[in-house]
């Protein structure tokens, strides 16, 4: 038993209401709680103080012994008549009596409003086995037309030679003496407890006699995994493919998850963005004045491209679909036209250029 002053702990002032010390104690609960501060036995011990003081002050009779008495008047087999300063009065005022305060019923409530069910008195969560993540190098093409991918990386599982038991073969498994077999332990005091994971034998309920010497009766291993792993079309350097069960598991088998993500070079002549993909396409200074057809690449092959007449160095043009087919909404390939100016010409052409320049001053604009 505390021999903390429960008002002290708390928080409250001896004339605090029922509501008052309701609201201190929720406030201290919340912030110290052991499913809020695992591994923390300084947190763990105010949950304690803090859970005491509110079994004493919220139990009007309780509460009553202890103002008159202190904690002398809480101890088991108390007798007030026994007691100095208990003015001669014959019989115990308080036997017989009900709580007014509610008592641990009411404390069981609060903590399951904050932690949801008897938050008192539930098992311990077990913490879920760790991600793994693995870099798949790729280039842009396989990855806009989607591929297979096979990643190597280390994963810690059931160890191999006692398949998660961490007993040595022939070696005998006897019941933990701490907790029972229970794998837990209740901590608290006898009204109000919490379970704990027993340290003994780290939940597993068991005491061994020879563990196994591969993974030192951990049951858990770490091996070399190679895995196929299915890349979608139109993946790139921001997807992350989740692979559920191929993380790190424990000795029980339950795994957590295995995220591939890519690393993509680009081994085309496009620059993707988002499922587009843009290309600057050299064109000659007639394909630009008089126009024509063109062949274009694409990340399916070549295609055939309209260069209307009068197009401008810098224009862009759209060819619809032609970018990065996700399977759902294809993107577009848009083509920058740059046009080729031409260099050592000879006499004759310079000459031809001279008098085509001279008669037609605007059509290179337009």
């Amino acid at each position: 038993m505390s021999e903390k002053d429960p008002y002290q702990v708390l928080g409250v002032s001896k004339e605090a209401s029922e509501a008052e010390i309701k609201k201190a104690f929720r406030r201290l609960a919340k912030k110290n709680h052991p499913d809020v501060n695992p591994d923390n036995p300084e947190a763990e011990a105010r949950f304690k103080d803090a859970s005491y003081a509110y079994e004493v002050l919220s139990d009007a009779d309780r509460r009553k012994l202890y103002d008159k008495y202190g904690h002398a008047g809480l101890r088991e087999g108390f007798d007030p008549n026994q007691h100095v300063g208990w003015g001669g009065r014959g019989g115990n005022p308080f036997e017989g009596r009900t709580s007014g305060g509610g008592g641990f019923s009411g404390l069981d409530d609060i903590l399951g409003d904050m932690f949801g069910g008897n938050a008192s008195r539930r098992r311990p969560k077990q913490a879920r086995p760790a991600d793994l993540e693995v870099v798949a190098r790729t280039r842009l093409s396989e990855a806009a037309a989607g591929f297979t991918a096979e990643v190597s990386y280390n994963r810690r599982g059931p160890c191999g030679t006692c398949t998660g038991s961490g007993v040595a073969p022939g070696s005998q498994v006897r019941v933990c003496g701490t907790c029972g077999g229970l794998g837990r332990q209740q901590l608290g005091h006898a009204s109000m407890s919490f379970a704990q994971i027993c340290g003994a034998c780290s939940g597993t309920g068991q005491r061994i006699e020879k563990p196994c010497s591969s993974c030192s009766g951990q049951g858990v291993g770490e091996s070399r995994m190679t895995l196929k792993v299915r890349i979608p079309p139109g993946a790139d350097g921001e997807s992350r493919i989740r692979v559920r069960g191929k993380g790190h598991a424990d000795r029980a088998g339950n795994a957590g998850d295995l995220y591939v993500r890519l690393d993509v070079e680009n081994d085309t002549p496009f620059e993707r963005q988002g499922n587009d993909l843009l290309l600057t396409v050299p064109i000659t200074l007639s394909e630009a004045v008089l126009g024509g057809a063109i062949s274009v690449p694409t990340l399916k092959g070549d295609v055939r491209m309209n260069i209307p007449a009068g197009t401008d160095s810098g224009q862009r043009l759209r060819l619809k679909g032609k970018g990065v087919d996700n399977g759902q909404s294809p993107g577009d390939l848009y083509v920058t036209i740059q046009i080729v100016v031409p260099r050592n010409l000879d006499e004759e052409s310079r000459a031809l250029f001279a008098r085509f320049v001279e008669r037609n001053p605007q059509s290179l604009d337009r």
